[in-house]
């Protein structure tokens, strides 16, 4: 299994960034009226074999993309940095990522945009997990471990620093290693690492299979509520192609409307793109899927950041999120 520490905050990793050559693929189809044409527009989305993705999947089930004229693909990858990057490069149009990637991205000049949100996390969604067996059995005891994550310097160490923080507890000295969600249960199990940050599904996983032991809920306290997940764009598709990025957020945020009536089809997708069965699905604990994009909710995740010093500097949030235009 191949993965690498930092000992230390560090930024996150962007690989440089190729001229988008994005041009949109689009296909017409004949309408009813002779004259007229309907263009669909191909994209795709980098996305993780997470619960945050489940509204892109629902809104693909449900046909909102087609409905605002978009054939979408998913592609999923399984670390969070190379969802941004597929963007960065024109792999793909659209990412799902974590708001402490894309902040920080943002601040060292990478031109990325978020397109609106799509989840804030609720107490059963996200754990720090040991095994059983393992000495650590309070926040504090996390000082000095060896921390798995997705990302370094994603909303998962962000959230956790936080928490630490504000008990008081040396966060500074947590050693995180990055690796992808799925290898988290073999590293545990095999000493890599003392501790793991675990999303659903694999919180009910790991928790099935190794019996794994919740040290704390990660988002509580002073991190309830947090922003998680957005999806984005870079700026230059943004600005190239504004009415294709505002067909995107339409049919997500009608996804999440879906999402608000009707639950249980967020637990029915599950299976189709996640390694989580059919039965396990209809406990594991979700999050809320966002109907609209809040700033202020959002640039809570900045504040956080520049608190524990993930962000040296101020950000210009609102300069980050699409406009439309």
């Amino acid at each position: 299994m191949a993965f690498f520490k930092h000992s230390k905050h560090s930024a996150v990793s962007v690989a440089l960034i190729a001229a988008l050559a994005g041009v949109l693929v689009a296909g017409c189809g004949q309408s009813a009226a002779p004259a007229a044409k309907q263009t669909i527009t191909k994209v795709s989305i980098a996305t993780l074999p997470v619960a945050d993705t489940a509204v892109a999947v629902v809104a693909q089930k449900e046909g909102y993309f087609k409905q605002h004229g978009l054939d979408v693909k998913l592609n999923v990858m399984q670390l969070g940095p190379a969802t941004t990057q597929a963007v960065l490069t024109g792999a793909a149009q659209f990412s799902q990522s974590n708001y402490a990637t894309l902040f920080t991205a943002r601040s060292k000049g990478v031109p990325i945009e978020i397109v609106c949100e799509a989840t804030r996390a609720l107490p059963a969604f996200s754990t720090v997990a040991v095994l059983p067996n393992s000495t650590i059995t309070s926040p504090a005891d996390l000082a000095g471990k060896r921390v798995a994550t997705s990302v370094i310097g994603g909303i998962g160490p962000l959230a956790i620093d936080a928490y630490l923080k504000s008990l008081g507890v040396d966060y500074q000295s947590i050693k995180w290693v990055q690796m992808p969600f799925p290898d988290m249960g073999a590293a545990l199990q095999e000493h890599q690492v003392d501790a793991a940050w675990l999303v659903e599904p694999f919180v009910s996983i790991l928790g099935s299979s190794l019996h794994t032991r919740t040290v704390f809920p990660v988002f509580s306290g002073p991190t309830a509520g947090l922003p998680v997940a957005a999806f984005a764009t870079s700026t230059s598709y943004a600005k190239a192609h504004p009415s294709v990025v505002a067909a995107f957020r339409a049919a997500i945020q009608e996804a999440a409307q879906k999402i608000a009536k009707d639950p249980a089809i967020v637990r029915q997708v599950l299976p189709t793109f996640t390694a989580i069965k059919a039965p396990l699905a209809q406990t594991i604990g979700l999050e809320t899927y966002s109907a609209t994009t809040s700033l202020s909710q959002i640039e809570r995740v900045a504040t956080m950041m520049r608190q524990v010093g993930l962000l040296t500097s101020p950000l210009n949030v609102k300069a980050m999120v699409f406009s439309g235009k």
